[in-house]
C-alpha cells in the first residue's frame, strides 16, 4: 500500500474501534479545517466526551469551538452544552457580528452554561446591535453565574441604547478581579442590574452605578438596591432627572450624601417641579464645589434661609 492507502486504512480502523468521527475526519478536504477538527477530536476523546455528528465550517468556526472547549475544561457539563448549542449560535449570530463572536467565544465559553439559552439570546441580540459588547461580557466569564447573567443583561441594555461607552466604563471601574474582594463585590453586578432594569432611563442609571462603584463598592451595592426601590415609587418621567441629580450630588459631595439622595431627594421630586428641583440641586453642588461638602449638605437640607428660598 502507498502512504495514502495506509493512512486511509488506519483511519478506517480507528473509526471502527475508537470513534466514527475519524471517518468524517478523513473526508475533510481542506487541510486547515482538518487540522483544527483533528485537534478538537483529540481534545474530546481524551476527555471521553461524545463527539458531535458534524464538524462546524469554515475553519475559523471550528477553531473557535476548539479553543472554547479548551477554556471550558474541566467542566464537562459546560463542554456538552457548548457542543450541543454551538451550531445554533452560529446560525443566530448576525453576519456583521460573526467575526467578533468567534474572536470572543473562547473567553466567553466557560460561562455559556450559566448564561443558558436566555442569557445567550441576550448576548447575541446585543452583538447584533453592537459587536463591540462581546469582549466586555466575556471579561466576566470566570466569575459567578449571577454576575455573568447580570452583565449580559446590562450589555443588552447598553447595546440597545447605543451606549457601549457606558459598558466600557463599567468594566474599567469594576474589572472581574474585583469580585474576589468580598461579598459585596461578588454580588454587586446583580444589584446593579436590578437598578438598570428598574427604569427606562438606562444611561442615567448606569452612569450613577459607575459613579457609586468608583467611590465605594459596599456603598454602591446598597445604593443600587435602594435606588431601584425608590424608582419603583417615582413616576417614570422623573427617573432621568432624579438619577442625574443623584450622580451630580455624589460627584460634588461624596457618598456621605447618599442618605439625602435616597430619602429627601425623591420627596423633592414628588412635591416640586422637575425644573425647580434640578436648579436647587445645581446650587447645592455649586455650594459644595465652592465652599466644601458640608456647605453643600447644608444647602440640600435647606438649613439656611437662602436654601429654603431656592426651593420654596
Amino acid at each position: 500500500m502507498n502512504a495514502d492507502q495506509t493512512l486511509l486504512a488506519h483511519l478506517e480502523q480507528l473509526a471502527a474501534s475508537k470513534s466514527p468521527a475519524y471517518a468524517r475526519l478523513g473526508k475533510v478536504q481542506d487541510d486547515r479545517l482538518r487540522r483544527e477538527a483533528a485537534l478538537l477530536l483529540d481534545l474530546l476523546l481524551s476527555e471521553q466526551i461524545a463527539v458531535p455528528s458534524a464538524f462546524p465550517e469554515p475553519v475559523d468556526a471550528v477553531a473557535a469551538l476548539r479553543a472554547g472547549v479548551e477554556k471550558a475544561r474541566p467542566d464537562r457539563k459546560c463542554i456538552g452544552y457548548i457542543l450541543n448549542c454551538y451550531p445554533g449560535w452560529m446560525d443566530a449570530v448576525a453576519p456583521h457580528a460573526r467575526e467578533a463572536f468567534l474572536a470572543s467565544f473562547p473567553e466567553l465559553a466557560p460561562a455559556v452554561h450559566d448564561l443558558n439559552h436566555a442569557g445567550m439570546r441576550l448576548v447575541l441580540e446585543a452583538a447584533a446591535n453592537d459587536p463591540a459588547i462581546l469582549p466586555h461580557v466575556a471579561a466576566y466569564s470566570m466569575t459567578t453565574a449571577d454576575a455573568i447573567r447580570a452583565i449580559a443583561g446590562i450589555a443588552h441594555q447598553a447595546a440597545a441604547s447605543r451606549r457601549i461607552d457606558l459598558l466600557q466604563g463599567l468594566t474599567a471601574a469594576f474589572p472581574a478581579a474585583k469580585m474576589e474582594e468580598g461579598k459585596d463585590a461578588e454580588h454587586l453586578l446583580k444589584d446593579l442590574h436590578l437598578l438598570t432594569e428598574a427604569t427606562q432611563a438606562f444611561p442615567e442609571a448606569l452612569e450613577l452605578g459607575i459613579a457609586l462603584i468608583e467611590r465605594d463598592i459596599s456603598a454602591a451595592r446598597a445604593a443600587c438596591k435602594q435606588t431601584a426601590a425608590v424608582l419603583g415609587k417615582l413616576a417614570s418621567n422623573l427617573h432621568a432627572g432624579y438619577l442625574e441629580d443623584f450622580r451630580h450630588i455624589l460627584e460634588a459631595i461624596g457618598i456621605r450624601a447618599n442618605g439625602q439622595c435616597l430619602r429627601a431627594l425623591p420627596d423633592l421630586y414628588r412635591t416640586h417641579s422637575i425644573e425647580g428641583v434640578r436648579q436647587f440641586v445645581a446650587l447645592a453642588c455649586q455650594a459644595a464645589q465652592s465652599y466644601g461638602a458640608l456647605a453643600g449638605e447644608a444647602f440640600l437640607d435647606r438649613r439656611t434661609d437662602a436654601a429654603k428660598l431656592a426651593l420654596p
